[in-house]
């Protein structure tokens, strides 16, 4: 039986063959067709999926992890990295994180570094910013949720790189639940590459104030168009190897929230917001401002309806 180095030995000169039929409209992916099968209690639900391994040089991954009580406080206290604030300081969204890995998309062997690459996440968000009595399970209750953390990720973070969002918005059943998929767009029309640098999400309902967020962070090359391509080409392919089991206590939940809403919905189709970005400066920390302060809202953030 080979040894390990014997055995990395042969992977790297397998990919370097593999690589010479590699380009830009036709990327290499190590792993793409031999995926491991992932499976995760995420709160008593069951989510599987088929994901390459992780393939980044630079960048370590976060092991799978089962997380069977979601509701542990202490795990979103201690997992600042996945924190979300509002220009006030406070969580709007807060995380945490079963799996991460990272993708690299390979042009030919002599090129020295890769073409693209795509940062990929599973994360539980607990939605602190709920308004009392809503809840994620109800459809149109969630749709509001998503507009929040997209403005959250946008608007509100004025510091980074405007956005344009939500793009190509669509409604997809899985496991008899509704995933809503989306992106979020760089919104920088002078550069190319900012076209292909860009996050596309899925998310569903697990309870009240918690939804599971998969997402794929994706920095792109040029042309942008055969970049977008083949990374939505590749997050579908993942997307399709989806299996989504909700836990019997969520499910009863969920039967109690329709019983109380029969009629929400899920928009199908929903263009991009035309959010103005705010006017506003770096806080002061000596004086205990918060990291950004805005000095004047052009858009205020989306209001949750019950």
């Amino acid at each position: 039986m080979p040894d390990k180095v014997t055995l990395s030995k042969q992977r790297t000169e397998g990919i370097m063959f593999k690589r010479l039929f590699a380009s830009r409209k036709n990327p290499y992916i190590p792993g793409l067709n031999n995926p491991e099968h992932i499976i995760l209690n995420i709160g008593g639900c069951r989510l599987e999926m088929d994901i390459p391994p992780h393939y980044d040089s630079a960048a370590y991954e976060k092991e799978p992890t089962d997380v069977p009580n979601i509701y542990d406080a202490s795990l979103y206290e201690s997992n600042s990295d996945s924190h979300f604030y509002n220009p006030n300081g406070a969580f709007l969204f807060n995380g945490l994180l079963p799996i991460s890995r990272y993708w690299e998309f390979l042009g030919p062997f002599w090129y020295d570094q890769y073409l693209g690459l795509t940062k990929f996440l599973v994360s539980v968000l607990r939605v602190d910013c709920l308004t009392e009595g809503m809840s994620c399970l109800n459809p149109d209750h969630f749709e509001q949720v998503i507009l929040r953390f997209l403005f959250d990720k946008g608007p509100d973070s004025p510091d980074l790189i405007k956005k344009i969002a939500p793009v190509n918005w669509q409604i997809k059943e899985i496991g008899h639940q509704p995933w809503v998929l989306f992106e979020q767009r760089e919104d920088d029309p002078n550069q190319d590459i900012t076209g292909a640098n860009f996050h596309s999400y899925a998310a569903t309902a697990i309870d009240d104030r918690y939804f599971l967020l998969v997402y794929f962070i994706n920095f792109g090359y040029t042309p942008s168009e055969l970049s977008i391509a083949n990374m939505n080409a590749f997050k579908d392919r993942i997307m399709d190897s989806v299996r989504w089991q909700l836990s019997d206590a969520a499910q009863k939940r969920l039967q109690e929230v329709k019983t109380q809403w029969p009629d929400a919905k899920l928009s199908q189709h929903r263009k991009p917001e035309d959010w103005v970005y705010p006017e506003w400066r770096r806080g002061d920390k000596q004086k205990g401002e918060p990291n950004i302060v805005i000095l004047k809202r052009n858009t205020p953030p989306p209001e949750f309806k019950i």
